[in-house]
């Protein structure tokens, strides 16, 4: 009867811990998620920002070297491209440019 008992209160103790460790577990999973969630927001109000900057000075080569790495980082590598090249048309012998261009040709 003492051995019954114990097993009972040993698999709800383990039952619960398990329980309390996935808890755990998905807690951490949706605070990376809204982590990144957060970052793609402020990566697409950055996007935002130069867009808006380069539309009145599209001759600001830097400009055009920051937007290409915001898009690199959010994965949108036809854009990115598509920036660099405007970068390379201002200044094809930048450094940054052609660093730049290897890293998209990969």
């Amino acid at each position: 009867m003492k051995t019954d008992r114990l097993k009972f209160f040993l698999s709800i103790f383990l039952f619960l811990t398990t329980f309390l460790l996935v808890q755990l577990e998905n807690q951490k999973r949706e605070q990376k998620i809204l982590g990144l969630e957060t970052r793609l927001k402020a990566d697409q109000e950055i996007i935002t920002a130069w867009e808006q900057i380069l539309d009145e000075r599209p001759d600001y080569r830097d400009g055009w070297i920051r937007l290409t790495i915001a898009y690199y980082q959010t994965g949108n590598l036809d854009k990115a491209q598509e920036t660099l090249k405007k970068a390379k048309e201002l200044d094809p012998t930048n450094e940054i440019v052609l660093n730049l261009e290897k890293l998209l040709t990969r």
